[in-house]
């Protein structure tokens, strides 16, 4: 049905940005919000789901300034994810 290629700001914490965390206390948040964006557009393509989902972390300049400014407390990053909307009837 269609493609996607959408980006969600992700926040992380003790780790670097877009890397390796030691304790992450927000996973069940982050996760919940790639979750709530893939829904959106399964919705927004009126799809029942979506399928080959790949999702890339990457950091960002300012990301990176500001896990560095922290100390490692902080470490924003940005989800990249990409996937397909498929309707099965």
């Amino acid at each position: 049905m269609g493609e996607f290629d959408i980006t969600v700001k992700v926040n992380e914490f003790l780790g670097n940005s877009g890397g390796t965390n030691l304790l992450n206390l927000s996973a069940d948040a982050m996760d919940t919000a790639i979750y709530d964006a893939i829904q959106r557009e399964i919705q927004k393509y009126t799809g029942d789901a979506a399928v080959n989902v790949i999702i890339e972390y990457k950091a960002e300049f300012l990301d990176l300034l500001l896990n560095n400014f922290t100390f490692g407390i902080y470490a924003p990053a940005t989800a990249h994810v990409t996937g397909t909307i498929v309707k099965y009837k």
